[in-house]
Formats: C-alpha cells, structure tokens, sequence
C-alpha cells in the first residue's frame, strides 16, 4: 500500500513558525523604535536649530537686541521669530488683521501649526487646545518650544547672592542683548527651550492631569510665562536636583528617553542628558554667571 503526505505543514511545524515569528516581532520591535526614536530626535534639533536661526537674524536685524518672550494677551516669541523663517507671511496676515491674536478673524491662523513648533516625539503632535483670553474664547495649534527668562526665584535661598539668573532673553517684556551673554555664545542656552505638552501636566513620564483648556499656555501664538527649576526625580516637588524630564511644571521636559535638545546662543543645537549636575544645569541656563564651563561638562 502506497501512502502520501498530504501538502502543507503539520501543527509542530506551524507552531515552530509561529515562535520563529513571535521572536523576530520581539527583536524588531525595539530596533523600529530605536530608530524612530532617534529620527524624532534629529527633527527635534533641526526644529531648535532653525529657531536658534532665526533669534540671530532677528538679533542682526535690531542691533543686537534679543526678541522679547511675550505671552498670555500679546504673541509669544515664536511669532516675533516668525518673519525669519519660511512661515513669514504667517506674521505679515497676524499683522495685517489690526487685531489681537485671540480675535475670531485670527481663528484659522492660529489654528494651524507651525511646521518648527512641534517635537514628534510628543504625544498627540495634531492636537488643538481651547481657552480664553479677555473673555473671547479660541483654539489655537501648539507648541513644545518657549522661552525662558530666568531661573525661578524659588531657588534664591539657595543660589549664590551675587549670581545672575537671567538668561539671554532677560525677561518677559525687557530686552536682553547679545553683549550681554559674557558667559560664552557656545555655552550659553540661548532660552528657548522644550517645555512639552503643556498645558497637561507630567511628572517623571506619567500624565497626571490632562487638560485641553489654556490661558495660552502651551499654545505657539502666545506661550510664555516659564521660570525653570530642578525637580525631585519623582517630578512632585521643587527644587530639586533633577534638571530635566521630571516635572513639565516651568521646568524643562521632554519625550526622549534620556535628556532633552538646546539650542545655544551660538546658534548651535546640543542634546543633555537628564543625569546632568542641576547647577551645571542652571549655569548653561545663565548669561552672565560667571561660571567656566567646558563643553565636556555638558
């Protein structure tokens, strides 16, 4: 009698297949999001390089004078940014409807997103926010990127009496100038930085209060108002000695994995690492320290 194997492949065969597959999932998977991960990275930089572009050109542009952060009922930095960049005619429309930005003849302007505003790497890259200000409500595209204009005074009774705690910006309506960054262009912050997110609220990358709602914050037309400060490693109190990726509460924080994109007053982009000194932290932050920092330090 002449028997045959009928076509296919049997159950230890499939099952065989099946683990080869399972484990193959299991190697790709991370190597896909390491990769993604690190591409997320990079468009991050090149978004800060391309503001830390446009400040110089607008410093060039105003005898060294730097642009003011702005926020809440006036635009924000980005705006004052935007007739250096390619997105150009978004301020020359802002300008030209003789109207504050948060008027309903601006809603689609500001609806829409800059196309340097956003890190990838945050959550929900395509979300609105919605709030009010004076009374007229809006909705507005956000941002992961703002400005800065000091180290929070929450740290005064700690921070040495005669160091400055300004950054190159200066302060929310003062103007600093370039001249004044005497700690180094190359190892000074330049104070626009990533403060993603807002206005939900992160601590140590766990969400632990979301919110659609803003008074502006978090938005690219108007986000301001931020004095960052070291964490607790858990991000639930301040100060602390976690510089970064502990608490988005007017402190710097990130989705990458371990640290966080500055662009420097030289215009040059850098990635720190969240394990850094909380004062060598503060000292890349200040223009005028007076500390003798090295690019190794960082």
């Amino acid at each position: 009698m002449i028997t045959t194997r009928r076509a296919g492949l049997t159950r230890p065969e499939v099952l065989f297949l099946l683990t080869l597959g399972t484990l193959g999932a299991g190697l790709v998977a991370p190597a896909v999001a390491k990769v993604r991960a690190a591409s997320n990275r990079e468009v991050c930089q090149n978004n800060l390089r391309l503001i830390g572009q446009a400040t110089l050109k607008y410093t060039d542009a105003h005898n060294g004078t730097l642009p003011v952060i702005g926020g809440g009922q006036t635009p924000g930095i980005l705006v004052r940014l935007l007739p250096y960049t390619d997105q150009h005619k978004v301020a020359e429309e802002l300008e030209a409807s003789g109207k504050p930005w948060y008027d309903p003849v601006n809603a689609k302007l500001i609806a829409k997103p800059l196309s340097f505003a956003q890190c990838p790497e945050t959550p929900k890259p395509d979300r609105i926010l919605e709030g009010k200000v004076s009374d007229a409500a809006f909705k507005a595209a956000p941002t992961d990127y703002t400005g800065i204009s000091l180290i929070t005074e929450a740290i005064r009774d700690i921070f040495p009496p005669d160091h400055d705690r300004s950054t190159p910006l200066g302060g929310l309506i003062g103007r600093g100038t370039m001249s004044e960054i005497t700690d180094g262009l190359s190892m000074t912050a330049l104070g626009i930085v990533e403060i993603a997110d807002k206005p939900n609220r992160w601590q140590a990358g766990k969400l632990t209060a979301s919110s659609d709602g803003t008074n502006a914050e978090g938005t690219w037309i108007a986000n301001g108002f931020n004095a960052p400060r070291g964490y607790s490693w858990d991000g639930k109190t301040a100060p602390g000695p976690c510089a970064m990726n502990c608490s988005n509460s007017a402190a710097i924080y990130s989705f990458h994995a371990d640290g966080c994109n500055f662009v420097f007053a030289d215009g040059s982009v850098r990635f720190l690492k969240k394990d850094i000194d909380v004062w060598i932290f503060y000292a890349v932050l200040t223009r005028r320290g007076g500390e003798l920092l090295m690019s190794s330090d960082f």
